[in-house]
């Protein structure tokens, strides 16, 4: 096998290797959306999304796209950074703690 086509190979698995966590990114950040009344639930899912964006921005640059597979790339990142700006823009705000006082009769 020659060096170029390890490279090809290497290349198209580092592609389809971001895009899948791109749709990945995009499926939390859904989730994060669509619970709006679980603080817990939507947190950690727009987490997991701002942490997939954020390692998907460093991985971009180390492949060769294909013309369709850049537009695929570039449509969804936005896509991702839109809605990851949404939710933190809705996040709830941070719930104080409730100092209870208790009284020894």
């Amino acid at each position: 096998m020659s060096s170029a086509h390890k490279l090809d190979g290497f290349n198209r698995r580092g592609i389809e290797f971001v895009l899948t966590e791109l749709d990945t990114a995009l499926t939390f950040a859904r989730i994060a959306q669509e619970n709006p009344n679980d603080p817990e639930k939507r947190e950690r899912n727009r987490s997991h999304a701002q942490k997939a964006y954020e390692t998907l921005q460093e991985m971009v640059g180390r492949f060769s796209f294909a013309p369709e597979d850049a537009k695929r790339l570039e449509v969804n990142m936005n896509r991702l950074k839109t809605d990851l700006e949404q939710l933190k823009i809705s996040r709830p705000p941070a719930r104080s703690p409730v100092h209870s006082k208790t009284h020894n009769s």
